[in-house]
């Protein structure tokens, strides 16, 4: 009988670890958004940098995304959270840079971000060269979200004080 229990016992014991495996094992892929095939591929380069002048940081960013392209321009801290944004357009020729004061309420340590998002790019010329949602982007820095593909540049950490 007690030959039994313990069998019994085992076969339960395998039966639990085998389906907490099964959970651990499941992840969810992220699916980026899918070509449009009428379009060229544009691989999508850029730098993006953050500095002290001043009591302000200077967000810049060095990149070839196209004229008329919607953008954040930001300094967020160490967990994401937007501290300070502008929203731009990217002139022919001229890359973005944005000035924020430092406030006092900020970290020590602060970010510079540039982020594009289809959703603020949904014009002919825009979508035309980059696909609907982006999707004729490669770039290494490409972000993922509700199969839309986002551009971010963003900095090394900058010490503000």
């Amino acid at each position: 009988m007690k030959l039994l229990n313990r069998k019994w016992i085992l076969i339960l014991a395998l039966l639990t670890l085998t389906f907490v495996l099964s959970g651990c094992s499941q992840t969810t892929s992220i699916v980026p958004a899918a070509v449009d095939k009428d379009l060229s591929v544009v691989e999508i380069t850029g730098t993006c940098n953050a500095e002290v002048v001043d009591d302000k940081v200077v967000v810049s960013v060095t990149t070839n995304l196209k004229s008329d392209v919607i953008f954040k321009l930001s300094v967020t801290d160490e967990a994401g959270n937007v501290l300070d944004e502008l929203q731009m357009t990217k002139m022919s020729d001229v890359d973005p840079v944005a000035e924020f004061a430092i406030q006092d309420e900020w970290p020590d340590v602060v970010y510079g971000f540039l982020v594009a998002s289809p959703d603020d790019n949904d014009v002919a010329g825009i979508t035309g060269t980059y696909g609907k949602d982006f999707s004729n982007i490669t770039y290494e820095g490409m972000v993922y979200e509700n199969k839309k593909n986002l551009i971010v540049f963003m900095s090394d950490p900058l010490t503000i004080r």
